[in-house]
């Protein structure tokens, strides 16, 4: 495994108020590798930044789990998605399994949930979910940032916000966006979720004319 770089950016990160729930919806579609450069992780909770070699390295920080898939050290996005997306099922259904052990009566709802979740993967799955991530390219191509909050309910029904892209080295210059586990991204152009925005439901390989290269924060959102 090759070494990483880290970044510590302590700025404010945020989550917004909970939302109305949403349905899941997975995009589909080609799957570019990624250009060389680096993967950096954001945290929505601290701010703190994280700079690795490897898509794989940059999921291991965050979720705690080994990535032995090929295709994710290649930077392929569907294989990104595919670990991804079973990483926050699992993150989903431990937050469910501590909210029923503390609300009884939420207990049905979390065995709903892990039904088809092994209780050992639940309970060594890191808490952190993964949102979503913006390139500085077209096509899901050049320097990336994963974007993810320690809060194991995803955007089914929590919304999460990031300010100021310029502390992570953003501003200005999202160009493709991705989201996961039923999150939609909306851009603003100005810091603090401002000014024109656009969301998007789906990956997004050019943001279009409008908001490309314009973003200062982003916000995931359940989908609609």
């Amino acid at each position: 495994m090759t070494g990483r770089r880290t970044i510590r950016m302590m700025v404010a990160g945020l989550a917004v108020a909970a939302a109305a729930l949403a349905t899941t919806g997975a995009a589909s579609g080609a799957s570019p590798t990624a250009q060389a450069g680096d993967v950096c992780t954001v945290s929505a909770d601290t701010g703190e930044q994280q700079c690795f070699d490897t898509f794989s390295e940059a999921l291991e920080s965050i979720t705690g789990e080994q990535v032995a898939d090929p295709g994710v050290d290649a930077g392929d996005r569907t294989a990104i998605a595919r670990v991804v997306e079973a990483h926050d099922a699992r993150a989903h259904a431990a937050y469910l399994n501590r909210v029923a052990a503390t609300a009884p009566r939420l207990a049905a709802s979390a065995s709903l949930a892990t039904a088809s979740t092994p209780a050992s993967a639940s309970l060594s799955a890191s808490s952190n979910l993964v949102l979503g991530a913006v390139w500085k390219n077209k096509n899901w191509t050049g320097g990336s940032k994963v974007l993810y909050a320690a809060n194991g309910s995803g955007c089914y029904g929590t919304t999460y916000g990031f300010p100021h892209t310029s502390s992570f080295g953003m501003n200005d210059t999202i160009s493709s966006v991705t989201a996961y586990y039923n999150c939609a991204t909306t851009l603003y152009k100005d810091a603090n979720y401002k000014g024109t925005n656009r969301t998007y439901q789906v990956d997004t390989a050019y943001v279009g004319d409008t908001m490309n290269d314009e973003a200062s924060s982003i916000v995931y959102r359940p989908k609609s």
